[in-house]
Order: C-alpha cells, then sequence, then structure tokens
C-alpha cells in the first residue's frame, strides 16, 4: 500500500522541488520509503508501505532495464504469483519477488490489457520516456484512489486531491459541481471533486496521456453484464457451495503478505464471516481481530463482536472510542470533506488495529452486492406501497412530524423522516433520496447559486440506466457498487487506514465475488425485509445463530448527540466560521442548529457536513 504522484511536462527546474513536497504531503501512505525520479520528461514520486518484498529492491519508481517504462503503483496484486509463475514461461526474468515488478512485466506483455489479468486493487501509473507518453489504470471497484488535473504545460497526478493542490496551477479552488454534490450526498461522486479543475479516475477505466491532449480513459469492465446474465437454474446448495468457495479463496489470496496481519470484527455478518474465513486458513495460529465500541449503549457492538471472537477462538483486541480524539479525527476528514459519521470509529479502529499489525482484512462490499442495507428495505416498500401511501399522505406526515426525535443509532424517526420524502419519486430518485443529505430546496438555501444543479442525481440515475431492464432491486445494488461504494465507503477505509500506515484488503469486493452476487436472481439476495439471504446460508456452520439472526445494524457514530454534547463548542465553532460563512447562508445554519439543540429535528448529519466544509475551507 502507498502513495503514487507524478507531474508530467514543465522543467526540470521546477518539477523537482514539487514532486518531493507532494511526496513529503503523503508521507502517511508509506512510511517506509519516499522516492523520487525525473526520467525525461516526467517526474514521478512514490511514499511505500512495504507488505509484501520488504527490501530496497522493491521500491518505487520501479523501471524496467532499458529505463524506458517507469512505474509508480498503489495496491496490492493478489494473483501475482500465478501471474509471475506465467511470465517466467514467457521469458521474463525477475530481480525482486515483489507484485510491483509483476505488474509491470504484466504490462510489458500485454500492454493495456495488463489490467484484465489483475485480481486486487490498485492504482497506477506507467511513464513510457521513449514515446513520452502516460499509462494510468484503476481497479475495478475503486478501492485505490486516484486524481488528476491539467497544468498549463501538461498534467500532475496523485493518490490524494490534497496533495494536487501544492501545484500552482491547481490550488484550492472551490468547484461549484463538487459542492452541489457534497451538500447533497457528504462525498463527491462521479469524476468532479470539491477542488476546482481536480478529476478522480473512475473505478475499472484505463488509459493515455500524451503532452499536449486530453487523458483518454476507456472502461475495462463492465459490471452491468452481469446483473444482465443471471444464472437461474441452479440448485440453492450448489449455489452455497460456489460462494462459500469464493469467499475462502478470496480471504485465502489476500493472507499473502510478509508483515503481521489480522481483520476488522464487528460482530455483525459480513466482517464473521471473513475472520471465520481467516482461521480456517490460519489453523496453526490465533486470527488477530480488532473492533471498538461507543459508551451510547445503542451504537457499542462489542458484545457482539466478543461473543464471535470467543466461538472462532481468534485473539481479539477491542477499545472503546476516546471522546477527546473527535475534533482531530474530524479535521483529519477534511483534507477532502467526507460527511460520514463512521468515518471517526474508522480512524480510531486503524489506529488501534496498527498498534499489532500491517493489514488488515474488512468485510466491505457485501452489503452492496447482497442487499443487505436498511435502504434496500425502504425501496422493496417503497415499490410495494408508495402509490397507495400517498393517498394517506397527511396523515401519514402529522405522525412522522409528532414521532420524538431520539438521536439514536439509525433511528426510526430520521428514517421516518427521509421515506416520506421519497414518496413521490421513482424507484431510482428515491434510492437517491435515501441517502441525500440537504435536499435541492435546502441546497438552494444555503447557497442560491446551486439553483438547478443536481450532479449527484444525475450520476445515480445514469447509473441505473446501465442496468434499466433488471429487477429494481438490482438497480440499487448496482447503483450502490458504483457510487455510494467506491467514493464514500471505500475512500473512509483508504483515507483512515493510510493515516496510520494500515493497509485494509476486502475480500467481498474481489471481483470474481462481486460479478457472481450480480449473477444470483434477487429473491436468493433478498426476500421478505430480509437481505444477505444467500450469504446467512453459507455461514450457517461457521458462526454463531445470533450473528446469523442480527439485521444491519453499519458502523456510524454518535455525532447527533455528539454535537449538543462533546462536540458542542467545537460545532459552534466552526458552523460559525467567517469562511464557512462566506460559502453557505448564515442565518440557515443558525436555524438548523438551534433546531438540532431543542431537539427538534436531527440535523447531525447536515451539521456533520458543514463542519467537514469549514474545516476543508480554512485549510
Amino acid at each position: 500500500m502507498c502513495g503514487i504522484s507524478g507531474i508530467i511536462g514543465g522543467s526540470f527546474v521546477s518539477a523537482r522541488p514539487l514532486i518531493e513536497r507532494m511526496v513529503a504531503a503523503q508521507h502517511h501512505r508509506g512510511p517506509d520509503a519516499g522516492v523520487t525520479t525525473f526520467p525525461h520528461g516526467a517526474a514521478l514520486g512514490h511514499n511505500r508501505l512495504a507488505v509484501i518484498d520488504l527490501s530496497e529492491h522493491a521500491n518505487q519508481p520501479f523501471t524496467d532495464h532499458e529505463q524506458r517504462l517507469h512505474l509508480v503503483y498503489n495496491g496490492a496484486i493478489y494473483n501475482f504469483q500465478a501471474l509471475r509463475v506465467e511470465l517466467q514461461q514467457l521469458g521474463f526474468e525477475f530481480r525482486t519477488s515483489s507484485d510491483t515488478e509483476v505488474v509491470l512485466h504484466a504490462f510489458q506483455q500485454w500492454g493495456e490489457q495488463c489490467v484484465e489479468h489483475f485480481n486486487g486493487m490498485f492504482a497506477f501509473a506507467i511513464w513510457d520516456a521513449w514515446q513520452q507518453r502516460l499509462f494510468v489504470a484503476r481497479d475495478r471497484l475503486g478501492e485505490k484512489p486516484l486524481f488528476y488535473a491539467y497544468t498549463h504545460d501538461g498534467l500532475v497526478f496523485a493518490s490524494e486531491p490534497a496533495t494536487m493542490s501544492l501545484h500552482p496551477d491547481i490550488g484550492r479552488a472551490l468547484s461549484e459541481q463538487g459542492l452541489a454534490c457534497y451538500l447533497a450526498l457528504g462525498y463527491t461522486t462521479g469524476e468532479a471533486t470539491l477542488f476546482d479543475g481536480v478529476q478522480r479516475v473512475p473505478p475499472a477505466c484505463c488509459g493515455w496521456y500524451t503532452p499536449g491532449q486530453k487523458l483518454q480513459l476507456k472502461r475495462y469492465w463492465h459490471l452491468a453484464t452481469h446483473f444482465e446474465n443471471k444464472r437461474i437454474d441452479i440448485p440453492d446448495s450448489r449455489r452455497i457451495e460456489e460462494l462459500t468457495a469464493l469467499i475462502d479463496d478470496a480471504v485465502a489470496i489476500r493472507m499473502v503478505a510478509d508483515v503481521p496481519l489480522g481483520a476488522f470484527l464487528s460482530g455483525g455478518l459480513d466482517s464473521s464471516t471473513i475472520a471465520a474465513a481467516m482461521v480456517r486458513q490460519e489453523a496453526q495460529t490465533h486470527t488477530h481481530t480488532f473492533s471498538i465500541g461507543f459508551r451510547s449503549a445503542s451504537f457499542d457492538e462489542r458484545d457482539y463482536a466478543r461473543e464471535v471472537a470467543r466461538v472462532l477462538n481468534t485473539h481479539h483486541t477491542e477499545r472503546v472510542h476516546d471522546d477527546v480524539d473527535l475534533a482531530a479525527h474530524i479535521a483529519s476528514a477534511a483534507r477532502e470533506p467526507l460527511a460520514d459519521s463512521s468515518y471517526l470509529p474508522m480512524m480510531l479502529l486503524s489506529q488501534t488495529t496498527r498498534e499489532h499489525v500491517t493489514v488488515a482484512l474488512s468485510g466491505d462490499g457485501a452489503d452492496e452486492a447482497f442487499l443487505g442495507y436498511p435502504t434496500h428495505a425502504a425501496d422493496e416498500l417503497h415499490h410495494r406501497h408508495a402509490q397507495n401511501l400517498r393517498r394517506l399522505r397527511t396523515p401519514l406526515t402529522w405522525l412522522v412530524n409528532a414521532l420524538p426525535i431520539s438521536f439514536a443509532k439509525v433511528s426510526f424517526d430520521y428514517r421516518a423522516h427521509q421515506w416520506m420524502g421519497g414518496l413521490d419519486m421513482d424507484d431510482t430518485d428515491a434510492h437517491y433520496h435515501w441517502r441525500e443529505i440537504f435536499s435541492p430546496d435546502e441546497r438552494t438555501g444555503l447557497v442560491p447559486g446551486l439553483a438547478g444543479i443536481n450532479p449527484a442525481l444525475d450520476t445515480f440515475r445514469a447509473r441505473a440506466l446501465d442496468v434499466e431492464g433488471s429487477h429494481y432491486l438490482d438497480r440499487a445494488s448496482y447503483v450502490d457498487l458504483t457510487t455510494w461504494l467506491p467514493d464514500d465507503i471505500l475512500v473512509k477505509v483508504d483515507r483512515t487506514t493510510m493515516a496510520h500506515s494500515l493497509e485494509a484488503r476486502a475480500p467481498f469486493l474481489d471481483h470474481r465475488l462481486i460479478e457472481y452476487a450480480a449473477s444470483v436472481p434477487v429473491e436468493c439476495k433478498y426476500r421478505n425485509r430480509r437481505g444477505k439471504l444467500i450469504l446467512r446460508e453459507s455461514q450457517r456452520a461457521r458462526l454463531p445463530a445470533l450473528t446469523l439472526r442480527r439485521s444491519k445494524k453499519g458502523f456510524n457514530a454518535p455525532v447527533s448527540a455528539w454535537i449538543n454534547t462533546e462536540l458542542r463548542q467545537y460545532a459552534d465553532e466552526l458552523l460559525n466560521d467567517p469562511r464557512l460563512r462566506e460559502v453557505v447562508d448564515g442565518a440557515t445554519v443558525d436555524a438548523m442548529l438551534s433546531e438540532h439543540r431543542r431537539k427538534r429535528r436531527d440535523h447531525g448529519l447536515k451539521l456533520l457536513n458543514l463542519m467537514t466544509l469549514g474545516l476543508w475551507l480554512n485549510q
């Protein structure tokens, strides 16, 4: 796991100090080595977190023996050992045992089609010094980030957008499209970011950049086809066997490392499934598992994690969230604003885990692939009953508005307000609305110039059209896998783990598993307001009955309560900051905070959104 950066074009004199500053800015992503190189026409930087082949010979930028191709690479290719054997048979000689060298030789052998051979998470760039052009690629699901921007004489790229803002041609101007998207969702989706002029390479895309031209990207993996091609006439028992075997193999290949390894464990189905598969692989040793908890009972899941750890006989470590860390965690989230309350516990979990291991396996991706979110239950309720319930709008609205505000985790009052807001929408727009933080009218109230701008909804609609003929829950799954997952969940995981130089690996994001889940009929994944059915069945012999019965709880933090207690003074300072109020309407913010403090409405996510935005504006 690493950080990459590069400058294409410009003078060698100006590029040297700039790329060195970019490498220094991403030191947290790779503390083991920070290296720069200056092949003709480019300046490349790399921050290394050594996981496979810890020797200096595997440091990057990595160059072929002809000094033609120069690689900077972030990620892990899990099938690198099999590819290495194949490439050796084709005549390639290796000077390291790293997956980095496999990436370079795979590119030499297969060109841009090399990405189709990789099973892993990756973002990499290869500068061809002879042809003076750059090849970039990002993994299928978007686990590893890659951003780029054009300068007056070339292109700059990096693992983090804040790093790119060090370039004098980029800076930190605010993107109107990015702001509209961020206020709507708490993150930016699609190619836009909050940094004006900075774009992200989309997942499953690769392409070439030649100085003087635009970056030409193309998609090399099409998940939509797997949703369209259902495997129908298969016995349930065979499906379960196939899924179990895929999970075990996905875990096994992600356990290859030359450093200590463990797993995140919440006690829910997803992380417990991964831990159980790890235990089967590590028969001779204790698997290390890690969890954190809160003092607030509705947010604390440590009892469930302990029970799974006891049944699996893992070496379990847990920690209670320390409230004094809150301000620092929110500030770190502002490097590129991410208004996700689970960012806070994820930071602490990463910190705790890194004290013991260098690599941790996670359960990310299962909810999106196997229909496990509460939003999928909302989708079903909306699809089946919204038309009839519109006739009862007046009494329903009165009942929902009369509900007491609890600030509890995934509270009924919050979900009821959200669901009613989507009553008049079609399935796709309603699914978007379940995740919406500020509505279009609320965004216009905050920033009048955003009237009529809704790039987030446009992106959701475009993704839904990719699988237009599919079941409405499959459309929801595909939208989640191509928006919420890469642009929120995986951003959070990448940034929080990298902040502590920890590598996170997600077996459920093995593209074979994702393709398999897409091909499974909806009724095998979701039925009667209950999701992940086939996944539960696959784990019946491995996990406690309580774990299999539990509904989705999520990894949220009690931000709504904190804004009125532990974070009260900090929230007041951030929400009254002059820089924030240059962008958003202060009276609207004051009214929102007043309603929240009096528990008239739960505005926790909205206020966190604005607090994080204000911090970024100050940075």
